[in-house]
């Protein structure tokens, strides 16, 4: 089956399964709750270098959200703070067009402090270590570009589509209130969509549903190919602050646990443009300017145990619960039009939906981490580890009863629980060190195409270690590929299977630098 022919499937999977009750959410909640479910890799210098593997070495402050347990190794107290840079390119092909496009962004990996807590008393309990870290677990600094002329289809289309069916007088706000349909109701204003039936006076019928568009002539054929163009920008991240303790018992068992109460900011930026590339049009061209911001606050727990059998091998296991978050979103489009009036002349039309507000919550899936290291002697280590993700369990609940039910359908349908893997080496000697690691996330999608979701990531990293400080860099390459498609029409419309497809090349760099002290 041709590649295209797979992605129409998957979209149209996603138009019958997610909520239609906002018609400013172009993306389907599900896929939304999916992408700030997969984390990015964060944390401090040592964590990222060695490419997030944690459950079975311990002695660091990401233990505090990944496995408690390994606050337990801690000896002194420590203070830490990691800044960072991140640089993300990436490269679109569109319509047989390629652009590249990308940002940098600075960002703050975590910052915290350990208090360890030695027992006095001669027993096999050793005490243990305290520790109060915030550490950022999701970034979100991307930004894509695409062009191209479209010889069979123009958003305007789409409009008309999502049109179909509504009455001209509630477009017109004589029925309904003007919240009740934004987009369409803008892009009736607009001078986007106009509406098949008018009446003899020459208005257009209040009972029409149908609707067409000025790009095309009156064998539904265009005037000319439609120019399009596009940016999607997104910014902002997700903030996990861990309060975690870890206890020793006779330098074998380590066990911990602790709570994580996360934030999450979150803005998505899309313009959209196209114009009619030809004379015979009403319609000259027209901009959309699609904004959403998106905040939220979360609750979760983890529990860690880690065991040493002998001298030189670790042994560890970690699970966090979901974390049950609560969202809130706020959301506006306006449009910009350009189109000739009866005299031939050239006007200007500004449309704004008036701005939307959504309240949900959802549940991020379950994690289960399990691994091992082998320490030689004095010289480093060797480290792996697998971790189970259900995507599939997790669960939307919407402002309204049922609301959300079919994205939170969607994602036990078409969203699949995953195996991503970890490993990585350190190389000490004396007071430096050196890692590199790699790190493997699974596709979550059940869709089998050509396009590869997983995520890569390669990590190394150096470090000076001593008494009373420490001083350590990383720097990790992370690719993955994936799509975008601007407008998706109905199974209905005569121009189903005919949508553009952006197909998305991206390559992410980040460095970061943690100075610690000890105390």
């Amino acid at each position: 089956m041709k590649l295209i022919s797979k992605i129409k499937y998957f979209s149209l999977f996603i138009l019958l399964f997610s909520s239609s009750h906002i018609q400013t959410q172009a993306q389907s909640y599900a896929e939304t709750v999916l992408q700030f479910s997969r984390l990015s890799l964060n944390g401090t210098a040592r964590y990222q270098g060695l490419a997030g593997c944690n459950v079975a070495l311990g002695g660091d402050i990401a233990s505090a959200s990944t496995n408690p347990a390994g606050l337990g190794f801690y000896t002194k107290s420590e203070i830490s703070i990691t800044p960072g840079l991140n640089i993300v390119n990436t490269e679109t092909t569109f319509l047989r067009n390629t652009n590249k496009d990308g940002r940098t962004a600075p960002s703050l990996g975590g910052i915290g402090f350990v208090i360890a807590l030695p027992s006095e008393k001669k027993s096999k309990w050793r005490g243990g270590a305290l520790a109060i870290n915030a550490t950022r677990i999701n970034q979100f600094p991307f930004q894509f570009s695409y062009q191209g002329d479209n010889k069979s289809t123009s958003k305007t289309d789409w409009y008309a589509d999502q049109a179909r069916g509504i009455r001209t007088g509630d477009l017109e706000n004589l029925d309904v209130g003007p919240n009740f349909y934004p987009v369409s109701t803008s892009a009736y204003y607009a001078r986007l969509i106009n509406p098949d039936l008018v009446l003899s006076n020459g208005n257009p019928d209040p009972n029409n549903t149908t609707y067409f568009t000025y790009v095309r002539d009156a064998n539904e054929n265009l005037f000319g190919n439609i120019n399009q163009k596009g940016t999607y920008r997104t910014s902002g991240g997700q903030t996990k602050w861990s309060i975690a303790y870890g206890g020793n018992y006779d330098d074998k068992l380590f066990i911990g646990m602790g709570i994580g109460i996360s934030s999450l900011n979150y803005s998505r930026n899309k313009d959209y443009a196209e114009k009619v590339l030809s004379n015979s049009s009403i319609l000259d061209n027209y901009k959309e300017r699609d904004n959403l911001k998106t905040s939220g606050t979360g609750v979760d727990a983890n529990f860690g145990l880690m065991y040493r059998p002998i001298e030189f091998l670790r042994v560890g296991a970690s699970i966090t619960s979901p974390t049950f978050y609560n969202v809130y979103e706020t959301f506006d489009l306006t449009f910009d039009t350009q189109y000739y009036n009866s005299q031939n002349v050239l006007k200007t039309a500004t449309e704004p939906t008036l701005p939307g507000e959504y309240n949900y919550s959802y549940n991020s899936p379950w994690r289960f981490n399990a691994g091992g290291s082998i320490f030689i002697g004095k010289y480093g280590f060797f480290t792996a580890e697998a971790e189970y993700i259900g995507y599939n369990a997790m669960v939307l609940r919407g402002k309204n009863s049922g609301d959300l039910k079919a994205d939170s359908d969607f994602l036990n349908r078409f969203i699949k629980p995953v195996w991503n893997y970890r490993g990585a080496f350190e190389f000490r000697y004396d007071i430096y060190r050196l890692r590199a690691g790699y790190n493997y996330q699974a596709n979550p999608y059940t869709l089998v195409d050509n396009i590869d979701r997983n995520i890569h990531v390669f990590t190394g990293g150096i470090g000076i270690r001593k008494q009373t400080y420490f001083l350590e860099f990383a720097l990790a390459r992370q690719s993955t590929n994936s799509i975008y498609q601007p407008y998706v029409f109905s199974a209905s419309s005569p121009y189903s299977g005919k949508e553009p497809i952006v197909q998305i090349k991206q390559v992410w760099w980040s460095g970061v630098i943690t100075f610690g002290l000890h105390f």
